[in-house]
């Protein structure tokens, strides 16, 4: 009887903390786009799309936080991939931690791309994503990788670096623009 009581009551806590480390990821992508700049020419004029692999939670959290908003002055949407492949015209993929494929071969599918790929994996940066979600004290925070972004031809704002729990590589003199 004491163990059902305990089960009643941390399944409830787990799925709360879930729902919460989700809604801060979906929080965070929304708000990475304000600090990366794209080549102008891979931005539809009609919409900026942000793409979702391996992650149900996170997607229907940033499905709520984007609704009715605009990205670089475009109508947002979201959208659940497959596969990276099918993220090809999107601006950002993020990689869920349930993704259970090669994170390696799913960046490199995108390499040279300007998409900005977000993973949720310890080794994404070594992976090749130009960010990556970490936990650090129990709170999400973020790693940036300036190489990988430089392949993407994206531009990463000093105010996104200066937060970023670790950057990796240096930044070109041209490759990080002064304001968002």
């Amino acid at each position: 009887m004491i163990l059902v009581a305990l089960i009643a009551i941390i399944i409830p806590a787990r799925s709360a903390e879930i729902y919460q480390e989700a809604a801060v990821k979906a929080a965070f992508l929304y708000r990475f786009t304000g600090y990366v700049e794209w080549p102008t020419a891979s931005i539809p004029v009609d919409h900026f799309t942000i793409a979702v692999l391996g992650s149900k939670p996170v997607l229907s959290e940033l499905e709520r936080v984007v609704a009715g908003r605009t990205i670089k002055d475009r109508p947002a949407s979201v959208r659940s991939v497959a596969s990276v492949r099918q993220a090809l015209d999107a601006q950002l993929i993020y990689v869920g931690s349930d993704f259970d494929g090669d994170l390696k071969g799913a960046v490199n599918a995108l390499a040279g791309k300007p998409i900005l790929v977000v993973a949720d994996d310890l080794n994404g940066l070594d992976a090749g994503a130009v960010l990556s979600f970490v936990t650090i004290d129990r709170r999400v925070r973020f790693d940036i990788s300036l190489p990988a972004a430089q392949q993407a031809n994206l531009k990463i704002s000093s105010e996104l670096l200066g937060v970023a729990a670790s950057v990796r590589g240096t930044a070109k003199a041209d490759a990080e623009p002064s304001s968002r």
